[in-house]
């Protein structure tokens, strides 16, 4: 990857972050996301959601941390998304990056302390880490 594309990435992290902190400032809250705060307060647990669910709402308490922190850890998606899309088709990464990073479901489910954001970005990372797995196997 040359060092423009890497420039690139770096004002796309930091364009879509502004956006996200800016979104996440909203005074709206929806249902679930004061499901997530009262979640530690709930004595049944969901079984699908439990850890995060109750290891963010124990972190960040507030509503305002816990989407600031969604808004920062989905933000980091944009430094995975370029190599994995290498693996798959070597031109256009930066358009593929932008098409995700910046789609507005992404976007607004990224300014909300929500886990549907964050689930995608563990699942860019795996993505990336089996890719790289396979490579090593291939040589």
């Amino acid at each position: 990857m040359n060092v423009s594309i890497k420039k690139w990435i770096i004002v796309l992290f930091a364009v879509q972050l502004i956006i996200k902190l800016i979104l996440s400032t909203s005074p709206y809250s929806s249902f679930d996301e004061r499901e997530y705060i009262e979640f530690k307060n709930k004595t049944s647990a969901i079984p699908e959601r439990a850890f995060l669910l109750k290891f963010l709402s124990h972190l960040f308490p507030s509503l305002l941390i816990g989407r600031i922190f969604v808004a920062i850890f989905s933000s980091f998606v944009v430094f995975i998304l370029p190599f994995i899309k290498d693996k798959v088709i070597s031109k256009n990464s930066l358009l593929f990056t932008s098409l995700i990073v910046f789609n507005p479901l992404f976007l607004k489910l990224s300014s909300m302390y929500l886990t549907d954001a964050m689930f995608f970005t563990f699942v860019v990372i795996f993505v990336y880490l089996k890719s790289k797995k396979m490579e090593t196997k291939a040589y």
